[in-house]
């Protein structure tokens, strides 16, 4: 049976990119049409996040032009890992495969035929992976190897260098309608379901058009989210915390037994007093870390609303 594939992407002031990548994306669509891979009724789903430019205008008019590129709006800015899940769950009715990836064609679309390739032989997940990234400054591939070395560490299946530039069947999409928490992290969600998988290679592009809307604070608060998905990430960061506060509490006891031997705060008083004081404010950044978490978990609030579809 040929496939119906939903092509899913995410944007937040993507209004210049947009002019480039819609007409990419439709032309590769049509190619796989034309060599029978997918149905011809297969369709792009733009989830506009909250966007402050003319993005929302930019799908409607591409909608009003072809009825297969179609969009949903969110009522505002809620991250693009709640975008992505917001798009799938709302194609997740009408089609057999899924394809996610962002809107500024960084993520080679010359590949979706290969990705395909594995999906007909089985393969219910298939991971778009940078096999390099020349486009990215050296610091920000110096971070990521951090990241992915550290994620690793609380996750043997993290696959590195993987994104969210994946292909997912239909079964992984109802499987992922189960997962309730509220900091989705989905390349770490997607590596742990246990089907069968499989890697597609890619150099990562420079972006053509318009600005990043991943900030250095947006970068962050994902990588926080992808360390803390799962009981290993809480328990990598209590020995990070753990780690810190023995070597202030040997500190504070080696200034205590200085100021003891001595009988004079200059001994190492000072530094006792700055140990305990250092202790104590990591130890309630710590708890203030974790209560925050456990309190967004156990609010249950939507991951997302829409406010407007072309629907």
């Amino acid at each position: 049976m040929i496939p119906r594939l939903a092509i899913v992407v995410p944007c937040f002031n993507e209004e210049k990119m947009l002019k480039l990548f819609i007409p990419a994306c439709r032309e590769k669509l049509d190619a796989l049409m034309t060599a029978g891979k997918i149905r011809a009724d297969s369709f792009l789903l733009l989830v506009d996040d909250g966007s402050a430019d003319c993005t929302w205008k930019a799908i409607v008019d591409a909608h009003l032009r072809d009825e297969n590129v179609r969009g949903i709006r969110l009522s505002r800015n809620f991250g693009q890992q709640n975008a992505l899940y917001a798009g799938l769950m709302r194609v997740l009715p009408e089609c057999d495969v899924s394809v996610t990836m962002d809107a500024d064609l960084q993520d080679d679309i010359t590949i979706l035929p290969e990705m395909f390739e594995k999906y007909r032989k089985g393969c219910e997940i298939v991971f778009g992976v940078r096999s390099s990234r020349p486009a990215d400054t050296k610091s920000k591939r110096l971070a990521a190897e951090l990241f992915y070395r550290c994620k690793k560490l609380t996750d043997p299946r993290t696959i590195p260098d993987h994104a969210d530039y994946r292909l997912m069947s239909r079964r992984v999409m109802e499987s992922l309608a189960l997962y309730k928490e509220q900091s989705l992290y989905l390349r770490g969600i997607a590596a742990d379901m246990g089907y069968k998988s499989a890697c597609v290679f890619y150099e990562r592009k420079a972006r053509k058009a318009g600005k990043p809307s991943y900030t250095i604070k947006r970068m962050a608060k994902l990588a926080g989210a992808g360390l803390l998905c799962g009981a290993g990430g809480f328990s990598l960061a209590g020995c990070f915390l753990g780690a810190a506060a023995v070597q202030m509490q040997i500190g504070a006891l080696v200034g205590l037994l200085g100021k003891a031997a001595h009988g004079s705060r200059r001994a190492g008083g000072g530094s006792a007093d700055a140990g305990f004081c250092a202790l104590s404010v990591l130890g309630q950044a710590g708890m203030l870390f974790l209560g925050e978490a456990i309190l967004k978990e156990t609010r249950r609030r939507p991951r997302y609303l829409v406010c407007d579809s072309t629907d």
